[in-house]
């Protein structure tokens, strides 16, 4: 695929929905979304590793959602046991490996968290990276959700709306779902 005549320029890794695919699709952009699970619209879509892929290729572009649920602020029933563990710092290695090296494999870089310990304990900005916490309902959703970008290379676009408070809307207790699949496709929609 990568060798192909029109390779796929632009990478999106971790989603299994195709959404960001397909919106840079309808925009003109050939892309590649990689999960490691099947994509729910099909498409260009690998069931891969996005660490494997990352590197294959030089990338105009780099959006990367890693899985942030081990390490959410307001986890409360069990960040404190992430923590001890081990989990959380995993999962917070996880998203700055893919802010490092989406900024060594492609032009511009996108990570997006919720709101996760992940933004602690580097300063970003002594990198060249943007780290930019905000509310969904600031660019106009309905829902609200805590986001935050790390970026590289990229321009945030103004907010539509003014900021929220940044206190989130309790999460629902990842006991509250029937199994990981839900939890994922709830907290990624």
């Amino acid at each position: 695929l990568l060798a192909s005549d029109c390779p796929p320029t632009h990478l999106v890794g971790f989603e299994f929905s195709g959404a960001v695919r397909m919106a840079l699709e309808n925009k003109g952009v050939i892309a590649l979304s990689v999960d490691l699970r099947e994509c729910d619209v099909g498409g260009c879509h690998a069931v891969m590793d996005v660490r494997d892929v990352l590197p294959l290729a030089h990338w105009e572009a780099a959006y990367l959602f890693p899985p942030c649920f081990q390490q959410l602020r307001h986890d409360t029933d069990c960040l404190e046991s992430k923590i001890s563990d081990g989990r959380a710092f995993w999962g917070c290695l996880l998203v700055i490996w893919c802010i490092f090296e989406g900024a060594r494999y492609a032009r511009m870089v996108t990570v997006e968290q919720a709101d996760t310990l992940a933004a602690d304990h580097l300063d970003w900005t002594a990198y060249g990276i943007g780290n930019t916490f905000f509310r969904t309902p600031m660019y106009g959703d309905d829902e609200d959700k805590s986001v935050r970008l790390f970026t590289f290379n990229a321009v945030q676009p103004p907010f539509e709306a003014a900021p929220t408070s940044p206190i989130p809307q309790p999460l629902r207790s990842q006991f509250h779902y029937v199994d990981e699949e839900e939890r994922d496709r709830s907290r990624s929609s």
